[in-house]
Order: structure tokens, then C-alpha cells, then sequence
């Protein structure tokens, strides 16, 4: 089963089930169904650490690294039960990629990014890059374009000024849902 690496999530969901076919009746069913469960877990932890990021600028890894377990044991499953494993590969090199992009931009701008956003940002690249790179590459261009915009916002309506630092893991969450929603071209 290969997919085109800009396909929305409702295409995934749909090519795991038809990749499933030639296996037992309810593997297609129970492929999707370990992709919605691990879309659901990823989307739970990230409107909490939405939350918590808005509150205190932090991201726990006491929630990332649940999460992150949880998510890529459903869409391992997911990728076994659909007959996809290279899809389970895809979700660990997005998850990988991500998480060393990120480790680059917190090395070369210490004061800008944070510990949390690096850790989440594997999770992050786990359920983009189970449907290609190109959701990871677009979860990075929604994720900084939403951040971008939130600022300009903030700036505009003077709640923040040039040296407010602005929780980033809520981008990070939209940007994701973004990408598996709407890839780009």
C-alpha cells in the first residue's frame, strides 16, 4: 500500500482498510480502528498539554511520554493489522526527524525553544510521518505559520511585546491536526 505523502487522514484511514483485504474480515476494521484510537490519544495529550503550556510554558514529559508509548504501539498495530509495515517505519523516522530538527533549532536559540517542545515534537512527527513526510513537512510549516500569526496577533493587540516568549506546543498540536487535515500540495 503506498500513499501519496500529502493524503488527509480520512485517505489513510480508508487505503488501511482496503490494504487489509486479502487478510481475515476484521483486520481492515480493526487497522482503522487502531488509527482512530492512537489519532484519539494523540489529540487527548495534546489538548492537555495545550493547557498546561498556556499556564506554565511547559511540557511535561510525564504526559509526552505516555502518549508517545500509546501512539506508537496503535499505529504499529495499525500498520500490522492494515499490511503496511512501512508505515510503522514512516512514523519513526517523522518521529526521529522531528525530534532532531527541533534539538537543532533549541541548540542554535537556546532561550527560545524549550526542552518540552523537543520531546513533543517526536510525538508530533510519530502520527504525521504514519501517513508520509510530507505531513511531517507540512506539520512544521502549520506549526510555525500558526505560531507566527498568534504573535503578529499578540503584538498587534499589544498583550506581548518583542521579548514575550509565546508557548509554542499549542502550534505545535494545531499545526499537526492541521497537516493530517489539510496537507499541503
Amino acid at each position: 500500500m503506498t500513499l501519496p505523502s500529502s493524503s488527509p487522514w480520512w485517505t489513510t484511514a480508508a487505503d488501511l482498510a482496503h490494504s487489509a483485504e486479502a487478510a481475515a474480515a476484521p483486520a481492515p476494521a480493526l487497522a482503522v480502528g487502531a488509527w482512530t484510537a492512537a489519532s484519539l490519544v494523540f489529540l487527548v495529550s495534546g489538548i492537555r498539554l495545550t493547557v498546561i503550556d498556556l499556564r506554565e510554558h511547559r511540557l511535561p514529559r510525564a504526559v509526552i511520554r505516555p502518549a508517545r508509548l500509546w501512539t506508537a504501539g496503535l499505529l504499529g498495530l495499525a500498520a500490522l493489522l492494515g499490511a503496511a509495515p512501512e508505515r510503522a517505519v514512516q512514523a519513526l523516522l517523522g518521529s526521529a526527524g522531528l525530534w532532531l530538527f527541533y534539538a537543532i533549532l533549541r541548540w542554535a536559540s537556546r532561550r527560545s525553544l524549550g526542552g518540552g517542545d523537543v520531546n513533543y515534537a517526536s510525538l508530533t512527527g510519530l502520527i504525521a510521518g504514519f501517513t508520509g513526510g510530507g505531513t511531517v513537512l507540512a506539520s512544521v510549516v502549520w506549526t510555525f505559520g500558526s505560531a507566527a500569526l498568534v504573535s503578529v496577533w499578540l503584538l498587534a493587540t499589544r498583550k506581548a511585546g518583542p521579548q514575550t516568549h509565546i508557548a509554542l506546543g499549542p502550534s505545535m498540536v494545531a499545526g499537526t491536526v492541521a497537516a493530517l487535515i489539510v496537507p499541503l500540495p
